[in-house]
């Protein structure tokens, strides 16, 4: 039986470079009890850039391990595993 892997894709946008630029935000209102504000270091899903930052940060991991990026869809990534066979 195939095992079954599954990722939080909010929590993904964490994984991503740090933001490069300064951004608060207003903590949830469980939170919020004593006025203080959040400065993000990581990008959180929802913002503007998280989405790009964390296709940069996946793109340099899969250059790294020998992939090439397809000229006409930069989203599509090909790595050709060559097979050796010793007799």
């Amino acid at each position: 039986m195939a095992s079954q892997h599954s990722q939080n894709v909010t929590a993904a946008f964490l994984q991503a470079k740090d933001l490069g630029r300064e951004v608060y935000v207003q903590p949830p209102k469980e939170l919020h009890k004593d006025g203080r504000i959040w400065k993000l270091i990581k990008p959180m899903y929802g913002l503007d850039e998280a989405s790009f930052l964390w296709y940069e940060t996946l793109k340099e991991y899969l250059l790294e391990l020998g992939c090439e990026q397809l000229m006409n869809d930069p989203a599509v990534f090909n790595l050709e595993l060559i097979e050796y066979k010793v007799c």
